[in-house]
């Protein structure tokens, strides 16, 4: 009885505090890419909390090493008080006969600012797993979206005000590069900026090449033209080493609108032809249809030893939010 009350008076308390949107609210608290389950601890315990783990566990696309999406903690709706319902990344899960059938709702800015949260509630387990499989993506890009905005916002602030203009100049287009992106490099149709950091080396570069054919935004072309690209434009630390694509690896493509036009995307693993050195990279590769031309912006990363999650998510939000200008 004490866990049902609680369990309503928290239910109420989200209904309430989610309607109301003119309440100054905290600002949110944590470390980026960390979720926060709010669920009793048998529940936590049971086959739905383990679904709910498996899910938050799953393995950072695009890198051959197990690196965990996000980081998980756990807390009971009792112990949700006010020092606790500000993290960043809030997901509820409650499995009762009360309901009649499964539920899913996403939910900002319900106890903090930027906050995410996420609210399943099912009958039974059964219910809730089957959910949780046709949802589980989404769920998870609805955090991480979260995430890009929030860095993207900092960015927005905090941006390197000479490398940004070059490249917004240059390549007609309207992004901030990091503060820490303090070296730059020219060339033909090409600029790379880094922060020169010898413990998590974060490179960004940007190209242009002309659209001519339907078959650009095909998987291989644009590895075939990133390669020839970066082996012109990045040698490696040894004589004759250059950068390149890791296909033993295998890419993650997709395709989608950004900002009305087409955009492909790879996720992968770069390498160095002839030297040891590797690590992920995330590239958009959108249509400028006005200008006749393909832009690409890429981010990747070197952290030898180190969980790279973070720093590659940081430089994916550059990415996200780079646009081709309209005028």
């Amino acid at each position: 009885m004490r866990h049902t009350l609680a369990l309503l008076i928290f239910a109420v308390a989200l209904m309430l505090q989610s309607c109301d949107t003119s309440i100054l609210k905290p600002s949110i608290s944590g470390a980026p890419y960390e979720v926060l389950v709010v669920a009793e601890d048998n529940e936590w315990k049971s086959e739905t909390g383990k679904a709910v783990y498996d899910m938050l566990n799953s393995n950072m696309p695009g890198t051959p090493q197990q690196e965990s999406m996000f980081k998980i903690s756990h807390v009971t709706p009792q112990n949700f008080t006010n020092t606790i319902n500000i993290a960043r990344n809030i997901l509820i899960f409650n499995v009762s006969d009360k309901y009649s059938k499964a539920k899913l709702a996403y939910r900002k800015d319900v106890w903090a600012q930027p906050q995410a949260v996420v609210q399943i509630t099912a009958p039974n387990n059964e219910a809730f797993v089957a959910l949780l499989d046709n949802h589980h993506e989404n769920i998870c890009e609805y955090f991480v979206d979260a995430e890009r905005k929030r860095q993207a916002a900092y960015y927005q602030k905090y941006y390197n005000t000479e490398n940004t203009k070059i490249a917004c100049d240059t390549f007609g287009i309207e992004t901030r590069l990091p503060a820490n992106q303090i070296k730059s490099k020219m060339g033909k149709d090409f600029f790379w900026s880094s922060n020169m950091s010898v413990d998590v080396r974060q490179d960004i570069i940007i190209y242009t090449f002309p659209y001519t054919a339907p078959n650009t935004f095909t998987e291989k072309y644009l590895l075939d033209k990133r390669d020839s690209v970066l082996k012109a434009n990045i040698p490696g630390p040894s004589k004759g080493s250059y950068m390149a694509t890791e296909r033993q690896v295998p890419p993650i493509f997709k395709s989608f609108k950004k900002n009305d036009s087409y955009c492909a995307e790879i996720r992968g693993w770069w390498k160095v032809e002839g030297d040891l050195m590797g690590g992920p990279f995330i590239a958009h590769w959108q249509v400028d249809e006005k200008n006749g031309r393909v832009v690409c912006i890429e981010g990747f990363v070197y952290a030898p030893g180190q969980s790279k999650r973070n720093f590659i998510r940081q430089l994916e939000s550059v990415v996200y939010a780079t646009k081709i200008k309209t005028k």
